[in-house]
């Protein structure tokens, strides 16, 4: 799934909860004057709620106040000054009257730093695992984004499926890029001064892609501070909103690019398919017989289990040959009473499903 698919903010079971008074204070400049939230609530059990913002005026909003208007009954729209989506890439924090009613999730986008192989460059590989090591990902998440997103540790995310032993796939496949401070400071050091020598030159001046809002817009400029330890290496920003920066990346007009992709589908092929020789979003142009030999003898395997090894095989594939560089997953923010019980959570597809719930008294 591409970049037209978001994940959105949700506030489930909101008339449960009895949230009278919810306060969301904005912790991210935001470059747009009005917003409004989904809320997903049970349809039997929904209150209208409106927002209101105490600076219309302002471009960068500061706080907004969520009030239950219990006059409106059955409705679930929640009102904002504006009309656009509350997603993830905007970020928030959450003070609410229980602090029981709040959750974090795990988003199903996986964030990844794209190389383009025309770039002669870029054809090096320690100069791709100069990069690849260059960014800490954990003081990413951790201290930019602050969303809930998580380091991603290969290019198959976090509780997409699960394999044949019902383990979730990426707790037994193999983690990539996993060192962090001075560690991975020192691989990116090393790996860069190797691929100057083997390319002959002093300074490397790269295009690095990337949109104007968040989270991309942040972990591009954050990611632009960690390449700037690397001696020689010079990065130029090129900032172009979404569909501007997919037309970029089909014309290969770009050296690196800050891009993301979701499932559409719960198997580890719907992230992996992405990076097959040919494919319509192999924008940079990773080409490994290899790797497609792999998911060929995955789609051919006798048992589930044979299925699953070589599906970890091509993946290992292409992240020793750094094919790209997965940077984040990202998160997000429920609201939910304690007393809902049995609420399944999708990662693909309806992102809810009440079939189960029951209602403690």
């Amino acid at each position: 799934m591409s970049d037209h698919c978001l994940q959105s903010f949700r506030i489930a079971f909101s008339r449960i909860a009895q949230i009278d008074l919810m306060m969301i204070s904005w912790i991210a400049d935001i470059e747009v004057v009005s917003v409004f939230a989904h809320v997903l609530m049970h349809p039997l059990n929904a209150f209208r709620f409106e927002i209101v913002r105490t600076d219309v005026h302002a471009l960068h909003a500061k706080t907004f106040l969520i009030e239950k208007n219990s006059t409106a009954e059955k409705s679930n729209v929640i009102k904002l000054d504006g009309s656009s989506n509350l997603t993830h890439d905007i970020l928030v924090k959450l003070s609410f009257r229980s602090n029981e009613t709040r959750r974090r999730l795990l988003g199903s986008f996986l964030w990844y730093l794209q190389y383009n192989f025309d770039n002669p460059d870029l054809q090096n590989k320690n100069l791709r695992k100069a990069l690849a090591y260059a960014v800490d990902r954990d003081d990413l998440t951790q201290n930019v984004l602050k969303d809930g997103s998580i380091a991603a540790e290969g290019f198959v995310t976090r509780q997409l499926s699960n394999g044949p032993d019902g383990k979730d796939y990426r707790e037994t496949a193999d983690g990539y890029f996993l060192e962090r401070g001075e560690d991975s400071d020192k691989i990116a050091q090393e790996a860069f001064e190797q691929a100057k020598k083997e390319l002959g030159k002093d300074e490397i001046t790269l295009r690095f892609l990337f949109e104007p809002s968040n989270p991309s817009k942040s972990a591009a400029e954050f990611m632009q501070s960690e390449f700037a330890k690397l001696d020689g290496l010079n990065i130029e920003m090129v900032s172009q909103e979404k569909n501007v920066r997919l037309k970029s990346q089909q014309n290969g007009d770009f050296d690196l690019v800050l891009t993301r992709w979701g499932p559409d589908y719960a198997d580890p092929t719907t992230y992996l398919n992405v990076l097959l020789p040919g494919g319509s979003f192999n924008f940079g142009k990773y080409d490994s017989q290899a790797y497609k030999d792999a998911l060929d003898e995955a789609a051919n395997a006798s048992s589930d289990e044979a299925r699953w090894q070589a599906l970890q095989k091509a993946e290992k594939i292409a992240m020793d040959d750094i094919a790209v560089a997965p940077i984040f997953q990202t998160g997000a923010s429920d609201l939910l009473n304690p007393k809902v019980k049995h609420l399944v959570d999708n990662p693909v597809g309806v992102p809810f499903v009440y079939k189960y719930v029951t209602i403690e008294q």
